[in-house]
């Protein structure tokens, strides 16, 4: 519910981004792997992996030493991988919602290394 001249943005994941394709395929791997040996099982076999690969890809893309605490990563890791449900998204189906709802949409962007898609919209009546 937006005012008269009010504005709404909504941020969804991308179904084109990358992040759809590590949830489906190497998070499914890493779900299935979690049934079989827990959370502890995952501590020491591929979190260590994560972790050490994100320490060195942030230092790289930021170029300068990355500290990432193990809580920090422990928590991203299960964000990206055994998040059990997950929905994504194109600018297409956004701009439909956006449409169907009294909305036209003014702008369209790709954020967060293209995880999400994001489109402001205005109120028409």
């Amino acid at each position: 519910i937006t005012k008269p001249t009010g504005t709404l943005v909504v941020s969804v994941y991308n179904r084109h981004g990358w992040y759809y394709y590590t949830w489906r395929y190497a998070g499914a791997v890493v779900r299935g792997l979690r049934r079989v040996i827990g959370d502890r099982g995952l501590k020491v076999t591929v979190f260590p992996v994560f972790h050490v690969g994100t320490v060195i890809l942030l230092s790289v893309v930021t170029r300068k030493w990355f500290r990432l605490p193990l809580e920090t990563s422990w928590n991203l890791f299960h964000d990206q991988f055994t998040t059990p449900q997950c929905t994504f998204h194109t600018f297409e189906e956004l701009e439909r919602w956006a449409t169907e709802a009294g909305l036209a949409c003014d702008e369209r962007r790709v954020e967060a290394a293209s995880q999400l898609v994001t489109v402001r919209c205005r109120r028409t009546s």
